[in-house]
């Protein structure tokens, strides 16, 4: 019984450490993602308008990405680096939509300086 029991606290121990990990490779990512979302005024009705268009499949593509934010080779590389949270080289409307609302309350929370 007691050998169950450490199993299960190093088991929840070990989730912590994991979901701590993922937490600061988000954070990382909210900071970056910050910079993208000043490249564009995000509450702009066009921007809006043509982001729904983009993600009306639910991937935004390299093209559709380079369109929308009005980015280069090299800003796109950044752009997914940011956004793309599986790593698995494509940035699903979730994975954009999930970064931005964190960068978005980032911005919001930030205190001053």
């Amino acid at each position: 019984m007691k050998g169950a029991v450490v199993l299960l606290v190093a088991m929840v121990v070990m989730m912590g450490q994991t979901d701590a990990w993922r937490f600061w490779r988000t954070a990382a990512s909210v900071a970056a993602g910050a910079i993208f979302l000043g490249k564009r005024d995000v509450e702009d009705a066009d921007f809006k308008a043509e982001l729904k268009t983009a993600a009306e499949d639910g991937v935004l593509t390299d093209e559709e990405i380079k369109s929308v934010f009005v980015l280069d080779d090299k800003g796109l590389d950044k752009f997914k680096e940011t956004y793309d949270m599986n790593d698995d080289g494509t940035i699903q409307v979730t994975e954009y939509e999930a970064v931005a609302s964190l960068a978005k309350s980032s911005k919001k929370y930030r205190p001053s300086s």
